[in-house]
């Protein structure tokens, strides 16, 4: 038996979630950090990176109805990581290895989620 696959509101809500997460870390809690250690930039700039491919991911399977599509993900995770690569030639910023990784670990996550959202139960 399948599991229904969630509703557009459903990924709506996460995809926008993801984006209201991003613009919090980077108007808000990064310029109250008085404290510049490596490891607050750090994690400050990957957590954008991670929030920006999860709403990326649900927000593009939604407006295309391509809702527990896996394959689909994998591209956009995919195309991500690609413009994490050529940032520093198009003049648009610095390549960061940790970025690379947070894309990866929210790709993970969310093609985790929409497959058990899919998945195939016993009865």
């Amino acid at each position: 038996m399948k599991l229904p696959i969630y509703s557009k509101a459903h990924y709506d809500r996460v995809g926008y979630t993801g984006i209201m997460m991003c613009f919090l870390i980077t108007y808000v809690v990064r310029p109250q950090l008085s404290i510049e250690l490596p490891v607050f930039v750090i994690v400050m700039g990957s957590s954008v990176s991670f929030f920006a491919t999860v709403a990326a991911i649900f927000l593009l399977l939604s407006h295309y109805n391509q809702r527990g599509n896996i394959v689909s993900a994998l591209f956009i995770v995919f195309g991500c990581m690609l413009y994490e690569c050529v940032q520093p030639y198009l003049g648009l910023g610095v390549f960061d290895i940790f970025d690379l990784t947070a894309i990866a670990i929210a790709g993970f996550i969310s093609m985790l989620g929409i497959s058990l959202a899919v998945s195939d139960v016993e009865p």
